[in-house]
């Protein structure tokens, strides 16, 4: 049976190199401020965090750093910042209604090396997580999620759930082409941030057109422009 927290503040709550499992927790209505989890740089010590549902919580300057991530829902997060997932692995996660703004990111923090050794850690991140998900049939589930702003990176697109009106494909392949800049993307932000993953050879991304987002309209026209030039994939 789940434990149920309702209408409780976490403040400055952190998880540091304990690789511990955070399980059978139901959070309703909650706040979640500065807090972290999984704060290890090494990838077989990172936190399980399993079987655990949040509904209708809040939460600012907080971040998910590299944790397994199992038979998760999140429905109607209210993020007052925005949210960074860090080189995550997840099986079985369902977003579900307005999430905020959200990144799910397949780098590790910045603070987990020095610059001259990130590649070879982020490498190591990038190994468990393949092997991880060779094991997975589905991993995240957001075709009911609503964003103000999200990209998800990292997570093998195959194993995405997504609303293919909306959330699109995009293959490295197409990143390193860079066919886009020949499209006119100039109301929308697509350019500036696929010129980006293109520096940093991000791999598949999934790009989302955000909902919950006043620039909606303009960033789902982008995406249908990309994919009508073939540049997206929408399966």
């Amino acid at each position: 049976m789940n434990r149920i927290i309702k209408n409780e503040t976490f403040t400055r709550f952190d998880d540091r190199k304990s690789g511990a499992t955070f399980g059978k927790l139901e959070f309703e209505e909650c706040r979640f401020v500065n807090c972290a989890v999984s704060l290890e740089a090494e990838p077989e010590k990172r936190t399980t965090i399993k079987g655990v549902r949040f509904s209708r919580c809040r939460q600012k300057n907080c971040s998910i750093n590299p944790s397994f991530v199992e038979d998760v829902t999140v429905e109607d997060l209210d993020s007052e910042s925005l949210l960074i997932v860090w080189a995550c692995a997840f099986k079985h996660v369902v977003l579900r209604g307005n999430v905020g703004n959200l990144k799910i990111n397949r780098s590790i923090p910045f603070s987990y090396a020095r610059r001259d050794l990130r590649p070879a850690l982020q490498s190591a991140f990038d190994r468990t997580n393949r092997e991880y998900y060779e094991d997975v049939d589905w991993a995240l589930d957001i075709r009911e999620a609503e964003f103000t702003s999200g990209t998800v990176l990292g997570v093998p697109a195959n194993l995405v759930r997504r609303d293919n009106a909306t959330q699109f494909i995009l293959r490295h392949e197409a990143i390193v082409e860079g066919r886009w800049r020949e499209l006119d993307l100039s109301r929308t932000y697509w350019s500036p941030l696929l010129n980006a993953y293109h520096e940093r050879a991000e791999g598949d991304v999934i790009l989302i057109a955000p909902k919950a987002s006043r620039d909606f309209d303009a960033a789902l026209a982008g995406l249908v422009s990309m994919y009508d030039a073939g540049i997206l994939e929408r399966d």
